[in-house]
């Protein structure tokens, strides 16, 4: 022990642990116990075991150590299990937490992280509705994400497209924390840099040159770096020079797809962004087979002999073959009501797919509306579950039932409550289990909708039809997402070229010669 000069602290009994992957070396600094105005510093190294994690407890115990600031190469949370960035499962950081191990064992007051982690924080407002902002090393917020995001907010923006922004502007500002760089006087080889910190995760120190797995993948550094630069292009208006940077006007290209109206935007040119990240094209959506669609609607209910009394959940089947037939989103389905659901009468039935707040959060997506024609047999399909409701006391129970949710509780919860999204989920928990061997086993409600984009494609419906039935915002998402299903069938009609060229004859006759 080596006594040191007196420095104003925040408390008297401190220690300082650095954290590394076998190995924690802890200082910690406690009033002289013989000389006044004098302070003791002690080093001493420990392993990263429970047991020894234990120890170094037991010891700043003794030392009566009030506040320990920490450091890290890798994430340190304040609980025993983290979870990964991207929410891909959970790890043991050291056998235990060492954040959670020492608070509990030391009974510490405060146990402060200083690796200059940022986190994603959850925030319900007033009204009830929930968003996300940034939050720094001192856990406060960080100034110009959060007033990008509630840019994103008062644009309506979607709740799970701002969580999506704010994880990736956490580990934007994670990584400016951890290299020293100042999020407003960035070059592009700091963006560069930001790219090779997402993949490899490494510090500004030590450099690993042995191969590794990736941390995310190139889809996902895709999605990260274009929200970083919609923030810098927001804050471009405000005299961010970097925010210029990330993109460049330019006039004609190459590019297979062109937007309409594209001769019209040569002259001022289409901004493209300078940084790019290159993303392999992914495996083909899955789709389940008619076959297992029908097996999923008979495993929730059937109807009797002879069109008898149905038995089962109606509104299960219900919910299936509509997501199979109108390739609908779950939120969609779950928020409409019951004067969305228009009846043939002699006509076309239709859905009305209508945006509006649902108290289960629910919503549709780009907040379009627009009309989806069904088929009778779905729609007697709604009326058996809508007489189904009556009789259950559906019209005395809610004060408007054309107001009402289609999708409500008919057990658990609250009586004709919404349905909840993770209700549904715990259904499909239990059909994949009732249907092991039958369906996929890892299907998931949106593979109906993937279904149904498929089978109109190879029926020969034009894509921007297509496109508008699925509410997607351009047909060029629909072009991009179901582009093999175009091509599977262009390539299956080349594979009969011999037929096409079977009439063929030589420029020059039939001996080649000159005519």
């Amino acid at each position: 022990m080596e006594e040191v000069e007196d420095e104003p602290l925040f408390c008297d009994r401190a220690a300082g642990i650095d954290i590394g992957k076998a190995t924690v070396m802890v200082t910690i600094r406690v009033p002289s116990e013989t000389r006044k105005g004098r302070r003791q510093q002690e080093t001493r190294e420990f392993g990263t075991t429970r047991r020894e994690l234990l120890a170094l407890a037991d010891w700043l115990r003794c030392w009566q150590v009030e506040k320990a600031g920490m450091e890290s190469a890798s994430v340190i949370w304040g609980r025993r299990w983290a979870v990964r960035h991207g929410g891909r499962g959970k790890f043991s950081l050291a056998g235990v937490s060492v954040t959670a191990g020492l608070s509990d064992a030391a009974t510490l007051p405060s146990v402060t992280n200083v690796n200059g982690e940022c986190r994603t924080q959850r925030v319900v407002l007033p009204g009830g509705e929930t968003t996300w902002t940034v939050l720094g090393p001192d856990l406060a917020v960080v100034g110009p994400a959060e007033e990008f995001l509630e840019y994103l907010r008062v644009q309506g923006s979607s709740p799970n497209t701002v969580k999506s922004y704010a994880r990736a502007l956490a580990l934007w500002w994670s990584y400016l924390s951890l290299f020293g760089l100042a999020w407003d006087a960035l070059s592009l080889s700091d963006v560069g840099g930001f790219l090779s910190w997402l993949r490899g995760g490494d510090g500004p120190v030590v450099v690993p040159i042995e191969p590794r797995e990736p941390r995310f993948s190139e889809s996902t550094v895709s999605t990260r770096l274009r929200a970083v630069t919609s923030c810098y292009r927001f804050h471009e208006l405000n005299g961010v020079a970097l925010g210029g940077d990330l993109a460049r006007v330019v006039h004609g290209g190459r590019a297979v797809y062109k937007p309409m109206l594209d001769h019209l935007a040569r002259k001022s040119g289409r901004r493209r962004s300078t940084v790019r990240v290159r993303v392999p094209r992914g495996a083909p959506p899955p789709v389940l087979s008619p076959a297992q669609i029908t097996a999923i609607c008979d495993a929730c209910a059937k109807p009797g002999p002879a069109g008898g009394q149905w038995a089962g959940r109606v509104r299960d089947r219900l919910l299936w073959l509509l997501l199979a037939e109108s390739g609908l989103r779950l939120g969609e389905a779950l928020g409409l009501q019951h004067r969305d659901w228009h009846a043939g009468c002699g006509g076309t039935p239709f859905i009305e797919v209508v945006p509006r707040e649902h108290p289960h959060g629910v919503r549709v997506k780009g907040q379009r509306y627009r009309r989806v024609f069904v088929s009778d047999e779905l729609d007697a399909l709604y009326g058996e579950y809508a007489w189904q409701l009556c009789e259950a006391g559906a019209d005395l129970a809610v004060p408007d039932l054309d107001a009402a949710p289609v999708f409500v509780n008919l057990a658990g919860g609250a009586r004709f409550a919404p349905w909840r999204p993770g209700s549904v989920y715990d259904l499909v928990t239990r059909l994949r289990r009732d249907l092991a061997g039958q369906v996929p086993g890892a299907w998931s409600p949106h593979w109906m909708r993937h279904s149904h984009a498929t089978a109109l494609l190879l029926s020969g419906v034009p894509p921007h039809v297509v496109s508008r039935r699925l509410g997607h915002a351009d047909v060029q998402t629909t072009l991009e997402l179901y582009a093999h299903v175009t091509d599977d069938a262009d390539m299956r009609a080349v594979a009969e070229w011999r037929a096409f060229t079977a009439g063929w004859r030589p420029a020059g006759g039939q001996d080649g010669g000159r005519p």
